[in-house]
């Protein structure tokens, strides 16, 4: 039986073609197959950590307008509670702070008769004063204690309301004392008690522990 070597190559173009396109449809599978089990491995191991803790989450899930890190709130990243302490904002006093000691006697219209206000604080510490009020006897007062003690012999006097005197009491680099007096009509003054930032010396609350 004669062959034709034109047939002869037809056929065998014909099988490789069909081959061709198996071996494609294959290798189309094993790829999906590929991907699938990559994927597996991420998924479960997702699955297993679980969600990541507020602290490290890069979330601001308390709206503060701070994350992770950056908040109040998180001690580390294993934090899973962002929320600030209500302590947060306020400084933890370990070492005795300046002492402000206001003697006197208030009177039906507010007025004040100082007897006597004293400082105690250690030497080098450094006291501004400032007074706001139409009798104030003086603007802005400073002194820097020589001694334990420091009388304010300028504000034994009386003091007519409305008056405001504030007290910044510290020494360089240390925690200080921030004391404010409001001299009113017809009522006693009211005493504000506070700490000095010994990095940026603003007012902050104060914590007794």
């Amino acid at each position: 039986m004669e062959h034709n070597a034109s047939d002869n190559w037809t056929d065998w173009s014909r099988d490789g073609m069909q081959a061709i396109a198996r071996f494609g449809r294959i290798s189309v599978l094993l790829g999906m197959l590929v991907v699938l089990f990559a994927a597996f491995p991420a998924a479960s191991s997702l699955a297993a950590d679980g969600p990541r803790p507020q602290c490290s989450d890069g979330v601001d899930n308390d709206a503060d307008g701070a994350i992770d890190g950056a908040d109040a709130g998180c001690g580390d990243g294993s934090d899973d509670d962002e929320a600030d302490s209500p302590y947060s904002g306020i400084v933890l006093v370990v070492i005795p702070l300046p002492v402000v000691t206001l003697q006197g006697t208030v009177d039906a219209k507010g007025t004040v008769r100082v007897s006597k206000l004293q400082i105690r604080a250690v030497r080098g510490t450094r006291v501004t004063i400032g007074c706001r009020g139409h009798a104030c006897p003086f603007k802005t007062l400073r002194r820097i204690m020589i001694t334990s003690t420091l009388r304010l012999k300028k504000l034994e006097r009386k003091l007519k309301p409305t008056m405001t005197l504030t007290m910044r009491i510290a020494r360089p680099g240390q925690l200080g004392k921030f004391v404010r007096y409001k001299v009113r009509r017809k009522k006693s003054p009211k005493r504000t008690d506070a700490c000095l930032d010994q990095t940026t010396g603003k007012v902050r609350g104060c914590f007794t522990g």
